[in-house]
């Protein structure tokens, strides 16, 4: 008698990938969970002409806080979904820009299925989600 091996479901990108808690010297990403998503491979940089990885490691929490930030530099997080059979998605990245007033500049390449949604938090700290890019060939 023979075993039927059922292929393991592919995951799905993180959307949408948020950026809130901007101070100074910290900010936080987060995320919603994916369908078929067990764990996420998260890559942070510090944006330079070359970047500069910081940190890459895979964890199961829904979101990330980078410290010890330094102002007047930017930074982006990207992160892949994981499935529990290893199966990884393609990376949706965000990036901010820490400024001596805390500022977030959106400098995004997300998914196309991105959708906006919309947020709330308290009023003295940013919160930003990006929606999608459009992606193509411009038309004159």
């Amino acid at each position: 008698m023979a075993l039927a091996i059922e292929p393991c479901a592919m995951g799905k990108p993180v959307d949408p990938l948020q950026i809130s808690n901007v101070t100074g010297t910290d900010a936080t990403w987060s995320w919603n969970k994916p369908l078929n998503a067990s764990s996420f491979d998260v890559t942070v940089t510090r944006r330079k002409k070359k970047d500069v990885m910081i940190d890459h490691h895979v964890q199961s929490a829904l979101s990330i806080t980078v410290s010890g930030l330094q102002a007047e530099a930017s930074y982006r997080v990207a992160v892949r979904s994981l499935s529990a059979c290893g199966n990884i998605t393609a990376p949706v990245s965000l990036s901010v820009m820490i400024s001596a007033v805390p500022t977030v500049i959106p400098t995004a390449l997300i998914t196309p299925s991105s959708t906006p949604q919309p947020t709330s938090a308290p009023t003295s700290t940013p919160t930003i989600t990006v929606g999608p890019i459009e992606t193509g060939t411009p038309k004159p």
